[in-house]
């Protein structure tokens, strides 16, 4: 989110802008040894959510580099109008994968917290013996967990936030 707000920052202020994008995904092996089916729909949801945004954002971002680099090479002319009638079209759709990112950010912070919630569930077994075949059986995640789990993510995100500027 934050170097898309310095790009936006650079189109409107005529400054070319260079950075590379990772990938926008959980991993996908992260869900191979859960056995509860809705933390998995979970997480190929938040998956394709941020594949989606991942290819928008790099997909804009090759056509913005063509563009900068046939200016700089001398093979694409732009008047000053057509380039900034160019960055201003661009900042707007960066605008708005930006906002369906923040407001994607909910759906993925949840998803996280189950994630991590599904890592401490108890094994339950009569004698301990079984406890592999009986993992997720009785998961102890509810609303409550998963909120006050929210709230250590949002913290976390918070300090490192911070730390970072």
């Amino acid at each position: 989110i934050h170097l898309i707000k310095l790009w936006i920052v650079g189109l409107k202020s005529n400054r070319p802008y260079v950075c590379c994008f990772g990938k926008f995904v959980i991993d996908d092996e992260t869900h191979m040894k859960i056995s509860d089916i809705g933390l998995i729909n979970k997480i190929v949801k938040t998956n394709s959510f941020l594949k989606r945004m991942g290819e928008d954002v790099n997909g804009i971002y090759k056509n913005y580099v063509k563009v900068i680099s046939g200016i700089t090479d001398g093979k694409t002319v732009l008047t000053e109008d057509q380039l900034k009638f160019y960055s201003n079209n661009l900042a707007e759709a960066l605008d708005k994968i930006l906002k369906k990112i923040e407001e994607g950010d909910k759906d993925v912070i949840k998803t996280l917290a189950h994630i991590r919630l599904a890592g401490r569930v108890k094994f339950h077994s009569i004698f301990g013996y079984f406890s592999i075949l009986f993992r997720d059986v009785f998961p102890s995640i509810n609303d409550k967990k998963v909120n006050n789990e929210i709230d250590k993510i949002n913290k976390e995100i918070e300090v490192k936030s911070t730390a970072n500027n």
